[in-house]
This record gives C-alpha cells, sequence and structure tokens, in this order.
C-alpha cells in the first residue's frame, strides 16, 4: 500500500489541492498503480465536489471511486508550503486509491487505520518533523503492519 515511490517531502508550491492531487495520481501512475491518471484524477476531483477531505489537523484524504485504480495504495504527501484546501490549511496529504471491485471493504479499511493514527498528536508530530521523502516514508510505512 505504501511504496517509497508514491511517498515524498516536497518544496514545491502547489496553486491549488487539483494541482496536488494530479502530482500524486502522477506518481502513482509512474509506480503502476493506476491505469488511466486522468479518469482518476477525475474521480477524486468529483469526490471533493461532495465534501471536502480536509479532515483537521493540517491533514486532507481524497480518494475517489474509480476502475483505473490497478493496486491498492496510499500517495502520501508532506508539503513543506502548507496549502488552502477549502476552509483548511492541509500540509500532510493522504491519496487513498483501491481497485473498483474491492473498494468499499478496504477503502474503509485503510480510512480507519489512517485515522487512528493521525488522531495521536505525536505520530502526527513524527510526520511533520520529517525533513526526507525517505525520513516520511519510514514514519508512514510503520502503518503497513496493521
Amino acid at each position: 500500500m505504501f511504496t517509497k515511490e508514491i511517498v515524498n517531502v516536497s518544496d514545491q508550491q502547489f496553486q491549488d489541492k487539483r494541482e496536488v492531487i494530479s502530482y500524486l495520481a502522477d506518481l502513482a501512475d509512474k509506480a503502476g498503480k493506476i491505469t488511466d491518471k486522468k479518469s482518476y484524477v477525475e474521480a477524486v476531483l468529483k469526490r471533493e465536489e461532495v465534501v471536502s477531505t480536509a479532515i483537521g489537523y493540517s491533514v486532507a484524504i481524497p480518494h475517489g471511486e474509480s476502475d483505473a485504480v490497478k493496486d491498492t495504495f496510499v500517495a502520501c504527501l508532506k508539503l513543506n508550503h502548507p496549502l488552502q484546501w477549502d476552509e483548511e490549511q492541509v500540509n500532510l496529504i493522504f491519496m487513498i486509491g483501491v481497485p473498483l471491485a474491492s473498494r468499499n471493504a478496504e477503502h474503509l479499511r485503510i480510512l480507519a487505520m489512517l485515522s487512528r493514527h493521525l488522531i495521536k498528536a505525536d505520530f502526527r508530530q513524527q510526520l511533520q518533523d520529517a525533513k526526507t521523502s525517505e525520513a516520511f516514508y519510514d514514519c508512514i510505512s510503520v502503518l503497513e503492519e496493521e
């Protein structure tokens, strides 16, 4: 679910959530996790129209239903420059991709796992303290064991 290719710390200044979602989808595409970047991005943006996926604590968890997802993934991004995501400032983004066939159970399991850990201030601080993509990956990859 977490792979080094789709876990990143970035100094890039993104203009909006659309740009971040496209960036993360590009990482997932290059890692072979999706088959059609455009349709996946459209699905995630469509979901964002329903209600924002910013959940507080400087965190957003975008996701969408798309048959373009080949392998379950969570693309993770820590922004060194926070971004306005609807009503909130975020700098930790976890974009979930789950194949449509296993969407409900797998998607809920991942959301629950992320939520359980992201509610903990010390875990969020570890993520915030990660200065490199490798350090960020080391922090987040421990969740894979659940």
